[in-house]
Formats: C-alpha cells, structure tokens, sequence
C-alpha cells in the first residue's frame, strides 16, 4: 500500500492541479492510516491521518460545493481525532468539532443520506470513546453512546446491510460495557459486551470484547464463566495491549476470587492462584511491551484499580510497576528544558 501512496504522490507532484491526481493521494493515505489504526499501530497511523486531512482540506478549497468532499474532510478529522484520541495527545476535540457542524449541515440538505448518518454518528462514538479513554464521568458518557446507537440503530432500519453501521454499533455497545462496568452495574455491562460480540468478524475487535467479556464475568463473580473464556484467548489472533491488560485485569480479579472461596481445600487454592498470577503477570508484560501502560493517565488508572489487588503484596507484581515507574521517571522532561 506504501507503493500505491509514493505513486500516487509521485502523480500528483507531476500536475498539482489535477484534482484526481490529489484524490487519488489523499484516499491511499486515508486507507493507510485507516489499516494502521486497526493493527493498533497509531504511531504509523497518525502522520497519514494528518496528510489525509490536509489533502482532504485542499479538496473541499477547490470543490466547496461538493458533498462527497465535504463529507470526506469530516471523516477524515474524526479519523485523527480517534488516532490523536488513543496516543493521548492533544487536539482530538478541535477536529471533532471541525467535523460537526459539516455533517449536521449536510444531514440537514440530505435528511435521508445514510453516509452523512452514519458519519454523525460516528462523530457521537469518537467523542464519547475519547471521554471513555480520559476516565471521564460514565454517566456522562452514556448519553453520547446511546445517540450513537440510535443513529446507527436507525441507518440499519433504512439498510439491514449496512456493515459500516453494524461495525459501528458494535463498537458502541463495547463502549456502553465500558461505561457500566465502571459503574458496577455488571449485568448491563455483560449484556452490552455480548451484543458488541454478536456477528463480529474483526479480529482485533473479538479480542478486545472477548477480554472485557471476561472481565465483567469475573466482577460478576461468575469466576468459572471467566476463566473458560481466558483459556480460549490463545485461540484467538494475538491481543493488542489494550486486550492484554483487560485480560490481565480478568486472571487478577480471578486470584482474588479463588483467595476468597472457602469450599477450596489449600493446596487446589495455592495450585489455582498461582495459575492466575502467573497468566496475569504475563498479559501485564504484553500489554506493557506493546505500548499501553505509557502515558500518566493510563498509570494512573493501573495504580488505582481494585482489579489488581490480588497481586499487590506479591514481590513480582512490585518489580513490575517498580519498572513502570522508573521508565515513566525516565521519560519525564527534565526541569531544564
């Protein structure tokens, strides 16, 4: 694909006032950064999703009355958003707020479009996915979520075969289990879970609620349920970090479960608890190799969790977050700078 955009940049250096030259640049930059940010590679992702708004910009100046262009350059800033969302850097609410008021006025001239729908309605998602990230106020978030559903809801009435708006909608109600699993209300957050499950075909997706899955099994105490789902994950393409530490989060809350159950003779207890820390160590370690557990926020909420309780007396646990520590120490500007 890398070829294709060196090509199509090559053209479109050639004659920059052949527009379908430009488009032609911008749509492989924009596919690019689009199959990065699925592979969970932002890094790679961002600096493409920053060229394609820029060329999707050029676009609209030169055809301000063109839907199509209109629609893509509102696309495109949600795009980034989410990119910029997900490495927690700045400026992912400016762009969503570029796109808006281009989507609403294209929905207001083309009620019965389902694209510019669809596109506002993943605006709704982007917007709360990013409170969501920032560990904001779930009652707060909710309410984002369910617009997005009902817009997604409502394209797949006019277009049973939408699979933008069924993709969409999954994702949403992960986000919904998110948003209630934090609230404690574990069998709405399962039944959310469940539906972002049903028909997905993603692997990165079946990852990520496959793990979340397992983690609202194991607040709900349901420890067996859990761990059958934790010991099909290796069935599974490999995790991204974010899987990784929800799993690691789920053989966690698992050890303290087993610590707690009384029925459990001691060595079977030992034996079983040890199982759980070990594969917990483990998912820690990925997700850490893989880039999560990086940014303060996202320590932050590691150091707070009631999710690992069960591991913060063990020696192991402690050499682990000792390292995070002294990495996030390490990364720290100086006060010279």
């Amino acid at each position: 694909m890398a070829t294709c955009r060196e090509l199509a940049r090559q053209l479109s250096k050639s004659d920059p006032a052949h527009i379908g030259y430009l488009a032609l640049l911008h749509n492989t930059e924009a596919n690019e950064s689009v199959m990065h940010a699925r592979q969970g590679d932002f890094d790679k992702a961002l600096p493409l999703a920053e060229q394609s708004v820029e060329h999707a910009q050029q676009l609209f100046d030169r055809n301000p009355g063109v839907s199509e262009y209109q629609a893509d350059l509102a696309q495109q800033c949600i795009l980034l958003a989410s990119v910029r969302g997900e490495l927690g850097l700045s400026g992912a609410e400016e762009l969503r707020e570029r796109a808006r008021p281009i989507l609403e006025e294209l929905l207001e001239e083309n009620p019965d479009a389902l694209r510019f729908r669809l596109n506002l309605a993943s605006l709704h998602n982007n917007s709360a996915t990013h409170m969501l990230n920032r560990r904001a106020d779930p009652e707060t978030i909710i309410p984002r979520y369910e617009l997005a559903k009902e817009m997604a809801l409502n394209v797949l009435a006019d277009d049973p075969k939408n699979g933008g708006a069924r993709y969409l909608l999954s994702v949403v109600n992960g986000g919904l289990a998110g948003c209630y699993d934090k609230l404690g209300n574990y069998t709405a957050a399962l039944e959310a879970v469940d539906k972002s499950l049903d028909g997905q075909n993603r692997p990165d997706l079946i990852g990520k609620f496959t793990t979340k899955r397992a983690l609202v099994l194991a607040h709900l105490g349901r420890r067996h349920d859990s761990l059958d789902v934790l010991h099909r994950l290796d069935e599974l393409p490999p995790l991204r970090p974010d899987a990784a530490y929800k799993a690691a989060a789920a053989w966690a809350v698992c050890a303290q479960l087993i610590q707690e159950d009384d029925e459990l003779a001691e060595p079977e207890k030992e034996e079983l608890t040890a199982e759980c820390v070990s594969n917990a160590m483990t998912r820690l370690k990925q997700s850490r190799d893989g880039g999560e557990l990086q940014s303060e926020s996202s320590l932050e909420a590691f150091r707070s969790s009631n999710d690992f309780d069960s591991l913060r007396g063990l020696p192991v646990f402690q050499e682990f977050v000792a390292s995070l520590e002294l990495t996030a120490d390490a990364t720290q500007p100086s006060g010279d700078e």
